[in-house]
């Protein structure tokens, strides 16, 4: 993620000297090290190099995942190669693959697929390593240019039916409607192909991801988690579930490390709406979908996310600034979808920056942008990810700290590796609207930092979906749940586990109101903080 405050990304562990080392070690390593794409063009084969046998030699000289994983070195524990069915030590340059598994030989039961858990967790030697490397492109070229909208085209459709809607048209009456929501799942880890799998099994109309794909969103990132294309002969690409009438991936800042050529050049041609099976293609990386009583209003708020490239990241991860506003394009088109007072359904935000965080600060470009655009006094309901937690924060009046009056829903535990010890933490932010959060122990992961050995508590990965019925919106919130014991099992692609429950329902204004909710015991509530309805 790379955000502000956070858990966040690799970036944010380091500060200046890990931006400083992952330029030099981008620009000393192109010619060394073999990129992701590469992987995907190679076969299956022994090491054909000459220094292979004197590698083993005393090292890492395991035949299988787990033997490799179990053995350790003076340089700490061996690395297992899938693509080439071979045992590296750190740092070896006669390793194919980008981010070998290590140090637990429960990751073998995940090692036919792009990455593992441990590839996120952000002071493990590997991964440290691994996303320096991955972020060389963001020192050299620029952002693709953001696309304006179509002339006619009002980037508005039905649910229902996926027709575009024309200027002052609204949607005939139906539902119910499903919708699937996650966000930052792009980690093309089991966990989120577990995600992925309950999703789809909802069977949701539109499907709706919320940025994020790692490391960088670049093309080959897209193709292996995202698309579903094997990593390597044999391997397990992991594939985000597209809706019956229409699949909408949106920007995150991870997606602009690689200057947005992964989404707005590979991945938005392949979505859109859906006719005759197949997708019709984004025009913008923003849209509405819209019913007779609400619209889902889709925007990216981080296109502009790294305006100086290398040194943004860098005042990002140490949360002395950082960008999320939309373009001048985009508010435009905002303004003919939102700003009407007199267009009384009511109003869903999807993106990808967070509007409040209980651990951290968050980034407020976007939602000045928002505030002078939605009707005085709206109460909307608002999802976002960029923070790798689930959270529940309670609606508050509009005030100039906080000028939207929103219902806020963090979504951003899709797939990534969030480490638990954040949010075992009392909240520092929204202190009096904090009233829920996932904190449950996953697994424990080992992994090797500069140190030495050491273990990271993670959570759970999970989604959102949404039932829209004439003025009614519920909503519920799952992760996937064990398959078996947690320890020694991986996550379920059949089960999943309810966080909670809630259903709203537009008045007169135009207003959310929330009318039922459920919070069960597998979040961390506050009472004091409980809504009444």
């Amino acid at each position: 993620m790379l955000p502000p405050s956070k858990m966040k990304g690799m970036l944010t562990s380091c500060g200046v000297l890990a931006v400083a080392g992952a330029v030099f070690l981008a620009i000393v390593t192109i010619g060394l090290s073999d990129t992701r794409a590469a992987q995907l063009e190679m076969q299956s084969a022994p090491l054909p190099h000459p220094l292979a046998s004197l590698e083993k030699f005393g090292f890492c000289d395991g035949n299988s995942c787990e033997s490799c994983v179990s053995e350790h070195h003076v340089f700490g524990n061996c690395r297992w190669c899938e693509m080439t069915k071979s045992c590296h030590t750190l740092g070896s340059l006669l390793n194919k693959c980008s981010t070998a598994l290590h140090t637990d030989t429960w990751a073998c039961q995940s090692k036919a697929y792009p990455y593992q858990m441990q590839s996120f967790v952000s002071d493990d030697q590997q991964s440290a390593l691994q996303f320096a490397f991955s972020i060389k492109g963001l020192i050299f070229g620029k952002d693709v240019p953001f696309p304006l909208v179509p002339a006619g085209r009002t980037l508005r459709y039905d649910v229902a039916t996926g027709n575009e809607l024309k200027p002052g048209q609204r949607p005939a009456a139906a539902g119910p409607l499903k919708i699937g929501i996650a966000a930052d799942w792009g980690a093309g880890t089991k966990e989120a192909a577990a995600v992925a799998s309950l999703l789809g099994a909802f069977g949701a109309k539109h499907t709706v991801h919320m940025g994020d794909v790692y490391y960088v969103g670049d093309e080959t990132d897209y193709k292996t988690n995202y698309f579903g294309v094997p990593p390597w002969p044999g391997g397990i690409g992991v594939e985000f579930p597209a809706g019956s009438v229409g699949h909408w991936p949106l920007v995150g800042n991870h997606e602009m490390l690689s200057h947005g050529t992964g989404i707005f050049d590979f991945a938005m041609p392949k979505a859109g709406i859906i006719k005759n099976g197949k997708a019709q293609g984004m025009p913008t990386s923003f849209a509405a979908l819209e019913t007779d009583a609400w619209r889902i209003v889709m925007i990216d708020d981080s296109f502009n996310s790294y305006p100086s490239g290398i040194i943004s990241a860098a005042m990002d991860s140490m949360d002395i600034s950082s960008s999320c506003a939309m373009p001048d394009s985009e508010v435009d088109w905002l303004k003919t979808v939102i700003s009407d007072p007199s267009d009384r359904r009511g109003i869903i935000l999807l993106g990808h920056h967070n509007y409040r965080n209980a651990f951290g600060a968050s980034c407020k470009e976007h939602v000045e942008q928002l505030a002078k655009i939605l009707p005085q006094g709206r109460e909307i309901i608002w999802l976002y990810g960029h923070i790798h937690s689930f959270q529940m924060q309670n609606l508050k009046p509009a005030s100039d700290k906080e000028p939207i009056a929103a219902w806020s829903r963090c979504v951003g535990n899709g797939g990534f590796t969030q480490e638990i010890k954040e949010l075992l933490e009392e909240p520092k932010f929204n202190v009096d609207i904090n009233q829920a959060w996932d904190r449950r122990v996953y697994r424990t992961l080992p992994i090797t930092t500069n140190t030495g050995a050491s273990s990271r508590q993670v959570a759970f990965n999970g989604y959102a979906t949404l039932v829209l019925d004439g003025p009614k919106a519920s909503f519920e919130y799952r992760t996937f749940a064990c398959d078996g014991d947690c320890t020694t099992g991986g996550p379920s692609f059949k089960k999943s586990t309810l966080l909670a429950s809630e259903e709203f329902t537009v008045n007169a204004a135009g207003n959310a109101k929330l009318t039922e909710q459920l919070i069960t015991e597998n979040l961390h509530s506050v009472a004091a903080n409980k809504p009444t309805f």
